[in-house]
């Protein structure tokens, strides 16, 4: 049939994603309606910086903490975002991971 398009959602995400200096081991709950979680695995004592775009490209969100070496989560309520799909970047200098989450 003309005019039509068959497409299959699915869970997007990342298992894990990572550089020399740090590495995200995916968010969750992917889709969220509230808090969503970011395991962080820091490497190097850093600054890092968490930003959160809208399907539009426009930053929704920043953080921005100093980190030691090892494992932290970072919560983001994202329970005001508006449902769609957001993208992410966790960057410090011009390293950076990135990735996709849900928002139903």
């Amino acid at each position: 049939m003309a005019g039509t398009a068959n497409c299959q959602m699915g869970v997007i995400g990342v298992n894990e994603i990572a550089n020399d200096q740090f590495g995200v081991i995916n968010n969750y709950p992917n889709p969220t309606s509230g808090i969503t979680y970011f395991n962080l695995n820091v490497r190097e004592s850093k600054n890092l910086t968490l930003t959160i775009f809208n399907s539009l490209g426009q930053t929704v969100y920043t953080y921005s903490n100093k980190y030691s070496v090892g494992n932290h989560t970072l919560s983001v309520d994202a329970s005001k975002f508006a449902s769609g799909i957001y993208s992410y970047s966790i960057s410090s200098g011009d390293a950076a991971v990135s990735g996709k989450f849900i928002k139903e």
